[in-house]
């Protein structure tokens, strides 16, 4: 059943997306990789380039778009691991010039779908550049995580397309996502499909029609945390799993390896408990044995969480502050009333 709110305190076509709606790859020989792990920010500058004149019989100027001197500036840590870190810093560390400094890079508009994710292929709405990537710090204080801060500077016009998450593969050309197709722009938050950006089939104990989408390490999950149906199993899992954390405090490993596989191996039945049999095999994929990018998605779910009890409670707060002006100026005037009363 679809909810319908007659006040109109909440308009879900009113909420804000959150930054993981939009994901980053660079090409590194030959294949995607995701600008995620490592990367505090990742931002998008168009620079328009405007032409201004005010013709004779005007007083006020008329201005053109004329260009665009697109930036992306980012930040991030230095984790070598990470393909796409490691290319950008030794671009800087090697003071590459030219063709050598430059790359493919692709952003891609998760909350976007062209079509139906499926298992075999799960396409969006992007956008490839040739960028040219300027770094200009590695820093870090004594004792501190290394930065590196630069900026990725397009060269050239952008190449429209769609990036597929499952095969990593950018096709160029004119689609239409699910915002771009008539009628819904401006319309609700994308809630995508029945499977996520990697072909997840889910649990389905909610309709279809109450999700939302949940991304999480560039995965598209679905869930409703305005459902009981769904917040029961969430807080089982959660309770679970901090148990399993206190559990493990005191436990003796004989590496940092064993713990490593044992908290990987607890936050992936996390995931399987709140979503489906099989949801931490895809959310991971490539990573299984990552703890940095186990306790990230662990991160990422509590703030989707806390973001929507939030919501919540300002909706709440803002009808019972209505209810309660009502109740006032009801007594307001049932007392000037009586006021007014001859005896």
């Amino acid at each position: 059943m679809k909810r319908r709110f007659d006040l109109q305190l909440f308009d879900a076509g009113r909420a804000a997306l959150l930054r993981n709606a939009i994901a980053d790859y660079v090409l590194i020989d030959g294949e995607y990789e995701l600008m995620g792990t490592g990367f505090t920010s990742l931002d998008e500058s168009p620079n328009a380039q405007t032409d201004n004149e005010t013709y004779i019989n005007e007083t006020t100027s008329s201005s053109d778009i004329t260009g665009y001197e697109t930036e992306f500036p980012y930040e991030s840590r230095l984790i070598p691991s990470q393909k796409a870190i490691y290319a950008l810093y030794k671009i800087g560390r090697d003071h590459a010039t030219g063709d050598a400094a430059q790359l493919t890079y692709v952003r891609v508009d998760l909350f976007n779908p062209v079509g139906t994710p499926s298992e075999t292929s799960a396409e969006y709405t992007a956008r490839q550049f040739k960028v040219a990537n300027e770094v200009s710090d590695i820093e870090g204080e004594g004792g501190a995580k290394i930065q590196i801060s630069g900026t990725l500077h397009a060269v050239g016009d952008p190449v429209q397309g769609k990036f597929d998450t499952v095969s990593k593969t950018f096709t160029a050309g004119t689609f239409s996502g699910k915002f771009d197709a008539a009628g819904d722009m401006g319309g609700t938050p994308a809630r995508g499909c029945a499977d996520s950006a990697a072909g997840l089939r889910l649990n389905k104990r909610w309709t279809e029609e109450e999700t939302m989408d949940i991304f999480i390490n560039g995965v598209t999950l679905q869930g409703d945390f305005m459902n009981a149906d769904f917040v029961g199993p969430y807080e089982a899992a959660t309770r679970k799993l901090q148990a399993a954390a206190i559990a493990s405090r005191d436990r003796k490993y004989t590496s940092a390896a064993e713990g490593y596989l044992e908290q990987c191996r607890t936050v992936d039945e996390y995931f399987d408990d709140i979503f489906g049999a099989g949801t931490a095999a895809k959310v991971f994929q490539g990573k299984e044995h990552n703890i940095l990018a186990h306790l990230e998605a662990v991160e990422q779910l509590t703030d989707w969480a806390q973001g929507e009890k939030k919501k919540l409670n300002d909706f709440t707060n803002k009808y019972t502050q209505r209810q309660a002006a009502q109740i006032q100026r009801a007594r307001a005037r049932q007392s000037a009333g009586n006021g007014g009363r001859k005896h």
